[in-house]
């Protein structure tokens, strides 16, 4: 070879070298979502960044409610139409387990270390709570009349229940799983969100049009923010900045300010917006509209409408497994997979025709950096046990050339951890 291919080559590898080391712009929110789909009964899997429903998984009658359970991936549905909680490990597409939980249940709820689910069931006033351990329930908590909503603190230490009946919101310490309060606010409360500092509490009131903003020290409501007819889903941003509402007897959206506890913006979305849920990282937001039977992803500082997705089914509660910023300086993107479950992109699956790279069996680094001249992607896995000997996969993936330079340059990605919401549905 002459000094001029030489050269020429020299001249690619730099500029390929460079360019792997560029930021990625994602085409959507970096996740997947999990939905209840009531006139289905079952779960549904969605790729937000690819816009598009992956599977269906059938559960139990009227399904409404789904949490993702932290650290093991497995789903936990309630069903309108059965005294049962499904339970669902994504990666076979099937429930493993039932639980009886005594009555009909509305929404549920994951703690924040995966140990325990707690079921707002609400034909008989109480909390349900699920060890998952062994799947079972350990205790029933009296609360207030027709409980409908769950939300932990981020720390895990209480949990917070809307009784819709009541007027009332519950506090239990959940380490006693006692009732340590209950705080009176407006007609038929819906559903609730926690600030990511854990200071305050915003509930939907549908009966008076209106916010309640609970002080978490205190258990008592320092204010309350009249939005828009019905007030059903809400979730804080992200950055806690923000606090979305969905006014589900109007076709509008009420954005509050943390900060001044008051309306900064009004958004038409066009169709009557339901449940709503926000990451814990990342700037946007996800809204559920039953009648459009579709997904809304927004802009958490500017509401502006990023993308549609359109489902066909009536969507309920929702959960998201996250996908990180880039990771270190270079171009690596993280994801919390569903347990054993991998969806790769999908020139990986032409060209493997496999689902998985190879069978996650071990801990510690997985194969290091894949690619192959003539595909728009390289890839990078690695695996982690958690306590209980569950898989997780973190996978970053970059659209770029695809070529085998990362390998031959020894480029691994830095440590991570697995990132999964603790949901404000």
């Amino acid at each position: 070879m002459d000094i001029k291919g030489i050269l020429l080559i020299a001249a690619a590898l730099l500029v390929t070298a460079l360019w792997l080391l560029l930021p990625i712009s994602a085409p959507g929110p970096e996740a997947q979502l999990i939905v209840a789909l009531g006139d289905e009964d079952s779960i549904g899997i969605v790729d937000l960044a690819r816009g598009k429903l992956t599977a269906k998984i059938p559960v139990g009658p009227a399904t409404h409610g789904v949490t993702l359970l932290p650290g093991r991936g497995l789903l936990y549905a309630t069903s309108f139409g059965s005294d049962e909680v499904s339970v669902v490990d994504p990666a076979q597409r099937k429930t493993i387990a039932k639980v009886d939980v005594g009555g009909k249940s509305h929404h549920l709820t994951a703690s924040p270390d995966g140990k325990y689910v707690y079921v707002a069931v609400a034909s008989t006033n109480n909390v349900a709570v699920i060890d998952t351990t062994g799947n079972a329930v350990v205790t029933q908590i009296t609360v207030g009349q027709a409980p409908g909503y769950v939300v932990f603190t981020p720390e895990g230490k209480f949990a917070y229940v809307t009784n819709m009946g009541g007027g009332t919101v519950t506090v239990i310490d959940v380490a006693q799983s006692q009732v340590i309060a209950t705080i009176e606010v407006g007609q038929k409360p819906d559903h609730m969100a926690v600030t990511p500092d854990g200071r305050y509490a915003y509930v939907t009131e549908e009966g008076m049009d209106q916010v309640s903003v609970i002080d978490t020290a205190r258990n008592q409501v320092i204010t309350t923010i009249s939005v828009g007819s019905g007030p059903h889903g809400v979730a804080v941003t992200a950055d806690g900045k923000s606090v979305f509402v969905g006014n589900r007897g109007t076709t509008t959206l009420s954005i509050i300010d943390v900060a001044t506890k008051q309306i900064k913006r009004t958004i038409d979305l066009g169709v009557k917006p339901e449940h709503i849920i926000a990451p814990p990282q990342g700037n946007w937001v996800c809204v559920g509209s039953v009648p459009a039977q579709s997904l809304f992803i927004l802009e958490a500082t500017s509401g502006k409408l990023l993308k549609k997705i359109q489902i066909g089914s009536e969507l309920h509660q929702m959960d998201v497994a996250m996908l990180s910023s880039p990771v270190g300086g270079y171009a690596y993107k993280r994801c919390s997979v569903l347990r054993g479950r991998a969806d790769p992109v999908e020139p990986w699956r032409r060209h493997r025709g496999q689902r998985h790279l190879h069978e996650p069996h071990h801990e510690g680094p997985g194969p290091g950096v894949q690619g192959r001249l003539g595909h728009s992607f390289w890839l990078l896995e690695r695996h982690r046990s958690d306590r209980e000997g569950d898989l997780a996969q973190q996978r970053w993936y970059g659209y770029r050339f695809g070529i085998r330079l990362g390998a031959h340059l020894g480029i691994e990605p830095p440590p991570v951890r697995v990132s999964q919401s603790s949901p404000d549905r």
